[in-house]
């Protein structure tokens, strides 16, 4: 397992697990073709370490060094956790020779690939400015994928960088994903931009603020999508009386009050700030309140995976950062 481009600990000694370290590395030797007992074991290990933290849903980001491990037979149904959606989250990531075009097509066929084995959600990551990811017009990308799918896997976005966009914006957006995709559609938020300062000041134009009100534009963003908002002067045409869950992305314990004190589903960004996991989740569950949308607290942790196709690839990628892998592909 890694943490932060570091191995934190290898397969063998996960029933010592961490609830503050969490990610996965596939060593050929336990996950080979035809052989699913490798793949069974990191289900099962990764299994018993979510449900001590009680958790309700997983993540996977999956970086995969060539398609072979990815295609192995024994990936299939059998392998998925039998107690714990498993979910995807994708950037559209435009490898080495190719285009946006490429890593679209590419987003796509995961996406159908994830819905076959019963996944259950993919979500698109906003990013800005970047060369290497093309999944920066989130909402669009969304409703491709949707449409591209058989509707039995949810689309959503983890996440829409909220400051980068008005809420009444995003309300008339994913209010008009959830009317074409109805009761397929997420909307997962966070405040970071996503990008460097100067782009997202370009983004931002002059709406930017040194003080962000996250939480205020959340409940702007609630009252838009709310029936109560009809005798607003300013409503969103779709999203009025829509119904699209809203998530509370973050990597840090301010996130796990917001999302407590707002009644909010929570995803924490174990892949990237692993150390504040459990932290996080406490302060989250402790803190719940009720909301209209969610009864009690529901947490769903977002994790790394690295596979090879031999233990070598395996040992020297899990020290490599992720531009040095060949093939990597975010999942």
């Amino acid at each position: 397992m890694f943490a932060n481009g570091r191995p934190v600990f290898n397969l063998p000694t996960l029933p010592r697990w961490k609830p503050r370290e969490l990610g996965v590395v596939v060593r050929a030797s336990q996950a080979k073709k035809g052989n699913p007992s490798g793949r069974h074991r990191i289900i099962e290990l990764l299994e018993v370490a979510l449900n001590y933290s009680k958790l309700h849903q997983v993540l996977w980001v999956i970086n995969l060094a060539g398609s072979r491990v990815r295609d192995d037979p024994c990936f299939n149904k059998q392998c998925t956790m039998k107690h714990i959606p498993v979910s995807v989250l994708e950037l559209a990531v435009v490898s080495e020779g190719n285009n946006a075009a490429t890593a679209i097509r590419n987003t796509v066929e995961v996406a159908r690939h994830a819905e076959s084995l019963g996944y259950k959600r993919i979500w698109l990551a906003e990013h800005h400015n970047m060369e290497h990811i093309a999944s920066s017009a989130t909402a669009v990308l969304i409703g491709h994928i949707a449409g591209c799918t058989a509707g039995k896997i949810r689309v959503g976005s983890g996440g829409i960088m909220l400051p980068n966009h008005s809420p009444l914006a995003v309300a008339e957006q994913f209010g008009t994903l959830a009317s074409i995709y109805p009761d397929k559609i997420d909307l997962g938020l966070g405040r970071a931009p996503g990008t460097d300062q100067l782009t997202a000041l370009a983004l931002r134009r002059n709406n930017s603020q040194l003080d962000y009100d996250f939480q205020g534009e959340i409940l702007q963003l609630q009252q838009y999508f709310s029936t109560n908002n009809k005798g607003s002067k300013v409503r969103a045409f779709p999203g009025e009386g829509v119904e699209v869950p809203l998530w509370i992305l973050g990597s840090s314990t301010d996130s796990a009050y917001l999302a407590a004190a707002l009644g909010l589903p929570y995803a924490f960004a174990a892949h990237f700030a692993p150390r504040l996991f459990k932290t996080a989740i406490e302060i989250y569950r402790k803190n719940f309140r009720p909301s209209a949308q969610l009864d009690k607290p529901y947490v769903m942790a977002c994790v790394n995976v690295l596979a090879a196709d031999t233990d070598e690839e395996a040992e020297f990628f899990v020290h490599q950062p992720l531009s040095n892998v060949p093939g990597h592909h975010y999942q």
